[in-house]
């Protein structure tokens, strides 16, 4: 991950004191799913649900209201449209990755790929690999390649 457990933790469910300051990705992923437990959120979430359309109603002016329509992944005739009165899009700072322009890249005959995609090592067992990175997610991903 790329911010400290201080700086992604929820004031009312603290990371326990003994964890480390930055995390790997299964550790937030676990982190998550315990807070979702804890405040028995899971059953507000819609898993495997896209959202396709976010518009003003027509009486938003006075009633401030916005229509979402959502489909469920992978099924375009499986959709529902309600009305809310907030929205809010977090899709985060890292939403979109960023790999750079590197001469000679689109050359390269293996496999390329952002940290954004990586989810487990085993593709890469008995492979030589190469990490470039700086930052937190870089080493994750190294460390854990590195185990096979």
């Amino acid at each position: 991950t790329n911010s400290s457990k201080e700086m992604m933790s929820f004031s009312d469910f603290p990371f326990p004191k003994d964890t480390p300051p930055y995390l790997p990705y299964h550790r937030v992923f676990t982190y998550l799913q315990d807070y979702a437990e804890h405040f028995d959120l899971k059953r507000h979430i819609r898993f495997g649900t896209q959202v396709s359309l976010v518009q003003k109603t027509d009486d938003f002016e006075q009633s401030g209201r916005w229509e979402v329509r959502t489909v469920q992944t992978g099924r375009d005739d499986v959709g529902e449209t309600e009305i809310f009165d907030a929205v809010m899009v977090c899709n985060g700072v890292f939403a979109r990755p960023y790999v750079p322009d590197v001469p000679g890249m689109s050359d390269f005959a293996g496999v390329t790929m952002h940290s954004q995609q990586y989810r487990t090592n085993e593709q890469f067992t008995g492979k030589k690999v190469v990490v470039v990175g700086a930052g937190t997610s870089a080493g994750d991903a190294a460390a854990e390649i590195a185990q096979v």
